[in-house]
This record gives structure tokens, sequence and C-alpha cells, in this order.
């Protein structure tokens, strides 16, 4: 099978399991998206596993299908913390392409194959930040209103790492946690609520309120 014939048949299965055709736009970014994934992880490396070449796809455009249900009424700025090779706020970003979409890594490799992707296939409403995520705030300092939402998924440490997203999230926004279904059982926040992933039953969204507690 073809690299072209394999992305049209995942896209296919996962249009299946979401029951959503995409639209030619989508389909266009993500197919070249992936394109752009399994040539760069044969050139530079240590983008995904290749065991799971062919998974990856799968998995992420039903991880982002999910995230996007959740945060699609929020009208502005978006940002996914820890996103590695694009995933899932690339994928999140081409669902989205009226919202302004900030992809951070610290690995400078994958931040470079994201910019690379992002000027490759013209996505204006996404850019690239390489840096910690407690330095994100201050990097923004001259134009930074805050986020609508804020993303991460599997990074771990939310305790630790919640404040920070707290001093990105506008008030009146959100921040979104992505975890497997077993951990989200250890994981409590206030005011939170854990809904299913709609596109992965064994993945729960975390839906935390941008107002951090009063303590």
């Amino acid at each position: 099978m073809t690299e072209i014939n394999m992305i049209s048949e995942i896209i296919a299965e996962c249009e299946a399991q979401i029951g959503q055709t995409l639209s030619s736009y989508q389909r266009e970014k993500i197919s070249g998206y992936y394109d752009l994934l399994l040539a760069g992880n044969r050139t530079i490396g240590g983008l995904i596993s290749k065991q799971r070449e062919r998974d990856v796809l799968h998995y992420g455009i039903l991880e982002a299908y999910g995230l996007v249900q959740s945060i699609k009424h929020y009208p502005g700025r978006m940002i996914d913390i820890g996103s590695g090779s694009g995933l899932p706020g690339m994928l999140a970003g081409i669902f989205l392409p009226d919202n302004p979409m900030v992809l951070n890594d610290i690995i400078t490799r994958r931040c470079d194959f994201m910019a690379g992707v992002i000027n490759e296939l013209n996505l204006k409403n996404l850019s690239v930040v390489n840096c910690k995520a407690e330095k994100l705030q201050k990097l923004s300092k001259s134009n930074y209103h805050g986020y609508d939402v804020v993303f991460t998924s599997g990074v771990g440490h939310y305790d630790l790492l919640l404040k920070h997203y707290y001093r990105l999230v506008k008030s009146d926004g959100l921040i979104v946690l992505l975890t497997g279904a077993q951990a989200t059982s250890d994981l409590t926040f206030p005011g939170s609520r854990t809904i299913i992933n709609p596109g992965l039953p064994h993945r729960n969204l975390i839906l935390i309120p941008g107002t951090p507690p009063v303590e």
C-alpha cells in the first residue's frame, strides 16, 4: 500500500468512527502533515516511534477531534503545552482554522519540525514557541492578553504545572488536560469536571475553569 493510500484509509476509518466527514481542507492539511511527519521521522528522527507510524495518525485524529468538541466554542487564542511533533495541537489547529493556535515544546528539533510543517502547508493560524511552560508568559509579555484555552496531553506533573497554566489562561477561559482514563481517577482539581473523549473512549478530558481557586 502506498503512503497516499494508507493516509486516505486512516482518515476514512476515523471518519467512520466519529460519524462525520472531514472537509477537503481538513483532509488535505492532515494528509500533508502526516506525509511530512513520516519524512521527518526518517531524516530528523525522534518525532514518533517507527513502530507506531500508522497508529499515530489514527490516534491523533480521534484525540484532536474529541478535544475540539470541548473547545470549539471558545473564540480566541489557544495553546498546546508540550506539543511534541504536533499532536494534538497541529491537528486541533487544522480542525479550527479561525483560532490562533500556539504549539509549545522544549525540544528544539521538534519545534523546528513543526515550524517547517506550518510554513510548508501554509497554516496561517499556527505558530511555534520553543521554551518551558514556565517561561511562556514572559516571552509573550509584549502582546500578552491571555489564552482562551490552554491544553496539554501526557506531560504529567499536573499538580505542579497547573499554577503556570492559570497564569496563561484568561479568567473566563478553559484549561484542558488530556489523560488516560485510568490516570484520571488520581487527578482531582477544584471546579473541574471529567468527560470521556468522544473520539477515544479510553481517554478522558479534564476541564478546569480559568479562574484559580481561592487559597
